[in-house]
């Protein structure tokens, strides 16, 4: 399906890519994403000419100085989707992972099931068996600390409602980092959490999963139980 096939027009939608000395990618994805919806990328104080690459692409770009990382990235960007009425943002890596065929899609379920909040399932391929086995732990851990099964984490290519992105400004971190922050706070409110997977060209290469099941284990606990608090002492 086309954007122009979907019901929502392309101005009443935003994608937001957060990045940090990312000059070599940042124009491909930039370009390939400007075909489907405006871009906004939040340049977080690169030390190279991202900034210049994303704007010769065809985005708009702030620039966070100093850096202050992803999540402040993210918030900055969602502060100023809302000043100018959008109605959804797509987030997405700006990187040579980015692939946005997907946003039609993104789009159209949004106008079909009103989801708050939808979540891209990366294609696995051929995986390690170690990220297989803290995956598997990861998402049951997850689903049974939201209440809800969880079919993904971490992705960074998901679709945010308005009215979410207003509650996750208005909501700190209390630990979590963002991509973790978002479902919480969508499930708190009782709002509807929906998933669209990816094609294989969407997913992130190997090399991004990690070293190993063993060194994060701890903190994939923790996160979990901190989760768990937080559903249940809202």
């Amino acid at each position: 399906m086309s954007l122009r096939e979907s019901e929502m027009p392309a101005s009443q939608a935003l994608a937001i890519m957060p990045t940090y000395n990312n000059a070599a990618d940042v124009a491909l994805a930039v370009a390939l994403t400007c075909v489907y919806v405006p871009v906004l990328v939040v340049d977080d104080d690169s030390a190279d000419d991202t900034m210049l690459r994303a704007e010769a692409a065809g985005a708009t770009v702030l620039l966070q100085v100093p850096g202050q990382g992803r999540e402040a990235a993210l918030r900055k960007g969602f502060r100023w989707a809302l000043a100018r009425g959008y109605t959804v943002v797509l987030t997405l890596t700006a990187d040579r992972r980015c692939v946005p065929q997907s946003i039609p899609s993104f789009l159209e379920r949004y106008e079909t099931r009103q989801a708050d909040l939808i979540i891209g399932v990366q294609h696995q391929g051929a995986l390690p068996w170690w990220y297989r086995v803290r995956r598997l732990v990861w998402l049951w851990g997850l689903s049974w600390a939201m209440g809800q099964r969880i079919y993904e984490y971490g992705c960074g290519y998901q679709l945010i409602s308005q009215r979410l992105l207003e509650r996750i400004l208005q909501t700190p971190g209390n630990g979590l980092c963002i991509e973790h922050l978002i479902p919480v706070v969508c499930l708190q409110q009782a709002w509807t959490l929906d998933w669209i997977h990816l094609p294989a060209s969407d997913a992130q290469p190997i090399s991004t999963y990690g070293t190993g099941f063993a060194p994060q284990c701890g903190t994939l606990l923790h996160t979990i139980w901190h989760i768990r608090h937080l559903m249940h002492h809202q």
